[in-house]
């Protein structure tokens, strides 16, 4: 629920986020720059590797449940001027959103959702990702 994940970051026991970004994210982003193209950072918490994305050209649209945790990224996406915007949102969800996604980035969200939810997130991800997009799990 929304409401346990918000107070896992507002108490700081958020043992996953680390503030650090994944060396594959790294290396993924300088390979593959953004130039203007929109991804998507499924589960993004405090959006570390969103902003990521976003220095190396992505346009970032980060989507959790936590509204303590979009507020963070959402501040220290501004602080860096960066293209990233947040929505609170199930990852079960994503068909709701209507956007050409060149790159789907999930770190840590997949396995949290039931059977069911990850047949919703799959059959989400399809409609969003263009032909030729990335997808990193």
């Amino acid at each position: 629920s929304p409401a346990w994940w918000d107070e896992r970051y507002r108490t700081g026991t958020t043992g996953w986020d680390h503030g650090t970004v994944a060396p594959e994210v790294q290396v993924f982003a300088a390979e593959h720059p953004g130039t203007d193209s929109w991804a998507i950072d499924i589960g993004c918490g405090t959006g570390t590797h969103g902003r990521e994305l976003a220095r190396n050209g992505y346009r970032v649209v980060g989507i959790d449940l936590s509204h303590v945790a979009l507020q963070k990224a959402f501040k220290a996406a501004r602080n860096e001027d960066l293209a990233w915007m947040g929505v609170q949102a199930s990852a079960s969800d994503l068909a709701m959103l209507n956007l050409p996604f060149c790159m789907a980035l999930d770190i840590g969200c997949f396995h949290n959702l039931s059977l069911e939810q990850q047949q919703d997130y799959a059959t989400g991800l399809a409609t969003l990702i263009v032909p030729g997009g990335h997808y990193r799990l």
